[in-house]
């Protein structure tokens, strides 16, 4: 099972299942990776597989993260963060370094280093190049679905593209805002 980014477990069970087997995740999800962060359960922090997806801008941040200095990070908030009275410009936050301590947090995280895998630029171009319409950048849905048809014999989507405009974005989210396609 492929869980995306924030997609959470709880509360979902008799939808979503409890087996998380690989989780994908980019910059602006990474705190998911702390203890501290309700949204994962624990257990799949010890057992999931992590697939970084990074954008060409997360390179840094990645280079930080690997090796051990504190991260810096820029975060593009989108309308419906700016309705809820957060700041419109990008601003910097300290971010929590995953595989040691941080000053910005006590968290400690439970994902061990072995579990954790950066997509391949490769990969990713590959994904780019031969999926998209347009040539653009691949959202990390299509990244994760593709890297499914690669590792699995069968692979089943669920929540893509369901054909209802003013169905919520993801499962969890209550808003109504129309779904996206790639």
């Amino acid at each position: 099972v492929i869980r995306f980014n924030e997609a959470p477990v709880a509360g979902y069970e008799a939808d979503v299942g409890s087996t998380t087997t690989i989780r994908t995740i980019g910059v602006r999800t990474s705190s998911l990776l702390r203890t501290d962060d309700a949204r994962v359960p624990v257990a799949d922090l010890r057992t999931a597989r992590w697939v970084l997806m990074p954008h060409a801008e997360d390179v840094a941040w990645l280079r930080s993260l690997l090796g051990g200095a504190p991260v810096k990070w820029r975060v593009a908030l989108d309308d419906d963060a700016r309705a809820e009275g957060h700041p419109t410009e990008w601003g910097w936050a300290t971010q929590l370094n995953v595989f040691g301590s941080s000053a910005a947090t006590d968290a400690t995280p439970d994902v061990r280093p072995d579990d954790f895998v950066v997509l391949s630029p490769e990969f990713y171009s590959y994904v780019r190049d031969a999926w998209t319409l347009d040539g653009g950048n691949p959202s990390s849905g299509l990244l994760g679905i593709v890297m499914a048809l690669h590792l699995c014999d069968d692979v089943d989507v669920y929540g893509f593209n369901i054909g209802d405009p003013l169905a919520p974005h993801y499962y969890y989210d209550r808003r109504k805002r129309g779904c996206t396609s790639f």
